[in-house]
């Protein structure tokens, strides 16, 4: 099992859960190695937010070449920017993986509450700004956070990566 090569990128705005599910996701999956970009980004000096992002992707994209290369299973968390995230499956892709593409989402106003109770707040201005430029991809599978727990929504992935072990 350790050996199928089967991506799931987790995507969706700020505060909608992604780093939660991931997580979870990774204790269902446990055979799965768990890539956070965002956890590259906060291990880095926050003095210049465009310095981290590029620092992280660039450590994600290492991480990715290197899992990809012993033809591990991942779970990517955090691929926002539409230009990293094509970096990310052209990796992927030469590599022969099956990419799950999964889109968390949320209402605006379940965004910005979330966010007032979590360790990383974030202004609601960033908050409304990223839900405005986060939207799904065509073929992911499409979650709404606010209709189901991080369980149900773990128990929604590992039923879709079943089906793509079965498959392939």
């Amino acid at each position: 099992m350790s050996n199928e090569k089967i991506a799931i990128i987790i995507r969706g705005p700020a505060a909608v859960g992604k780093t939660t599910i991931a997580q979870a996701l990774k204790e269902a999956l446990p055979e799965y190695v768990l890539l956070s970009i965002d956890m590259f980004r906060h291990m880095i000096s926050k003095e210049s937010t465009a310095f981290r992002r590029t620092i992280a992707r660039n450590v994600g994209e290492y991480f990715l070449k290197q899992v990809t290369e012993n033809n591990l299973p991942v779970i990517l968390e955090e691929v926002f920017h539409d230009d990293y995230h094509e970096r990310l499956v052209s990796i992927l892709n030469d590599k022969g993986y099956h990419i799950l593409g999964v889109f968390i989402d949320a209402p605006k106003d379940v965004l910005l509450s979330r966010n007032r109770n979590r360790s990383k707040v974030k202004s609601d201005e960033v908050i409304l700004r990223f839900a405005g430029q986060s939207k799904a991809k065509d073929g992911e599978l499409v979650i709404d956070a606010n209709r189901y727990s991080a369980a149900e929504i773990v128990e929604q992935i590992v039923i879709k990566v079943e089906e793509l072990r079965l498959s392939s």
